[in-house]
This record gives structure tokens, sequence and C-alpha cells, in this order.
């Protein structure tokens, strides 16, 4: 019996190798953020997002995954997963570094597709592999992807 794939997007070609891949935000920016406004928009308000991060002293492990990783010359938006260190934030800032792991506030601000997940911990692995299978690959569900792995005040 043959599987019937459903197609409902296009996948473009990658311009990492697939995989989880450890690297940094200037790297990221200097591959990816090149080429279109959108990308470079994208990437501008990606490098925003981890300056106000920094400002609230989290350690945040993050995934940066989904179109903007490959050679789609217009992305919508950069996925992103993240792990931060600790959630309970007190003090002056309370109340924007709470904002800075608020969904809907990062996406109209930032245009990142946010996801926060549990807090980082060595116990990650049952959730790095459920999105490893969710963002690791294509469309098609066999193609892999790249996902890039970025620290953030480590």
């Amino acid at each position: 019996m043959a599987c019937l794939h459903v197609k409902t997007k296009d996948d473009y070609p990658l311009i990492w190798a697939p995989g989880l891949v450890s690297t940094t935000l200037p790297e990221v920016a200097s591959t990816f953020g090149v080429g279109s406004p959108e990308r470079e928009a994208l990437t501008r308000a990606l490098n925003w997002w981890a300056i106000g991060v920094r400002e609230t002293g989290v350690s945040v492990k993050a995934w940066i995954c989904g179109s903007y990783l490959t050679s789609k010359p217009s992305p919508r938006d950069i996925d992103l997963i993240v792990w931060p260190a600790k959630r309970v934030y007190i003090g002056t800032d309370a109340e924007r570094a709470n904002s800075m792991f608020d969904r809907k506030h990062v996406y109209m601000n930032y245009g990142i597709d946010i996801h926060i997940e549990g807090l980082s911990s060595d116990e990650d692995f049952e959730k790095e592999a459920y999105y490893l299978g969710f963002y690791g690959f294509g469309w098609d569900r066999r193609t892999p992807r790249t996902i890039a792995e970025i620290v953030v005040n480590p």
C-alpha cells in the first residue's frame, strides 16, 4: 500500500547541512540575514530580541528553525524554540523581562514565532526529540532540515 503525502507548502533548499548545528547569533545573521529586505528586517528583529533577553540576565538556549534557515527569499517570520534558565523575574524590569518571553508580544514586535519550553535542564531529551521531529524535517516529512542552536547569556 502506497503512502499518500500531502505537501502543503514548498520546501526551499538548505544553506547549511541538515541537523542540529551549534552556532552563534552573529554567524546566523551573517549567513541568513542577507539577500532580501525581509531577511534583513527579521535578522535585525532577532538581534533586538536577543539584546532584550541579554538585558534580563536570563540565560536562554534557543533553536532557530523554519524557512528562515533555507534559501527562501522572503521568509515571513522566524521560528524560535527557547529554553530559559528561569521564569520568575523580579525587580524593576520584571515586566520587560516577561514580555521577552510572551508569545504574542514577541511575534507582534519582532516577527518571531516563539515557543517557550520548560526550564532548561539536563532532562530536555524528550522535548528536544519532539522539536527535532517537528522542525527537523520539511513539509514532505522526509527531507531533513537545519536547526541552529544559539545561547543567549551563556
